[in-house]
């Protein structure tokens, strides 16, 4: 079990939170979110290993082989106010010379209790496409993401058709880990503010394939143990 309590008060209340943007997307209409981002230290490393450790558990438990360094980009700090969301869209994207195109896994962690200090704010994942095989190359995922829209490409309609499911979060420290290229969303807060943290986790070549394709390494990368 993550031991949320110092973790709030220490580093998600102190994270400078300004408002989330999705390249390429209508306003409001993707994405309506207060994010920020810090990098772990020696308050955090203990939470970071936990992490890190259950990833990898994860990937080798159901198969997924997913390659994984061990290496995640900057921990995001995510909330959303009342009326605010996040409409369907994937963590990655394999278009070479993308910035994200490493990321194979995610991890989203609940910082608050639902039904008590919010409303709302589902937290569901696509059920109506095929599952991402990650020891596919580049080229193939490429290919099968680029079949499966996000919010941004879509029509109301299209997004309303989507087969999805609620995951099973709900009180501080809940946990939902899935494949970066999955489609999800955060629905509508409907009252108080939901609080939650991501983070990414990057392939075996992503720290490499960064150094070399993106002349200013950015967003920061760090070692799990």
């Amino acid at each position: 079990m993550i031991q949320l309590h110092k973790f709030q008060t220490t580093i998600y209340d102190n994270v400078e939170l300004g408002s989330g943007k999705m390249v390429g997307a209508q306003k409001n209409r993707c994405r309506s979110s207060n994010t920020g981002f810090v990098n772990f230290d020696k308050q955090s490393k203990n939470i970071n290993d936990k992490l890190t450790s259950l990833m990898f558990t994860i990937d080798k438990k159901y198969g997924w082989n997913a390659k994984l360094s061990g290496y995640h980009e900057d921990w995001q700090m995510v909330s959303y106010n009342k009326n605010q969301h996040y409409q369907w869209h994937r963590d990655t994207a394999y278009k070479r010379g993308y910035p994200v195109a490493d990321r194979y896994m995610s991890i989203t962690l609940l910082v608050n209790e639902e039904g008590v200090d919010f409303e709302g704010g589902e937290f569901e994942l696509d059920l109506s496409v095929p599952t991402y095989d990650l020891t596919k190359s580049r080229d193939e995922l490429q290919k099968i993401v680029e079949n499966n829209l996000s919010c941004s490409e879509m029509s109301v309609e299209d997004m309303n058709r989507i087969k999805s499911v609620k995951a099973p979060v709900s009180k501080p420290g809940d946990i939902v880990v899935f494949k970066a290229p999955c489609r999800h969303r955060v629905k509508k807060v409907t009252k108080g503010v939901r609080k939650s943290m991501v983070i990414w986790y990057l392939s075996d070549w992503g720290k490499e394939w960064r150094k070399k394709k993106i002349k200013r390494l950015k967003p920061k990368i760090y070692k799990g143990t």
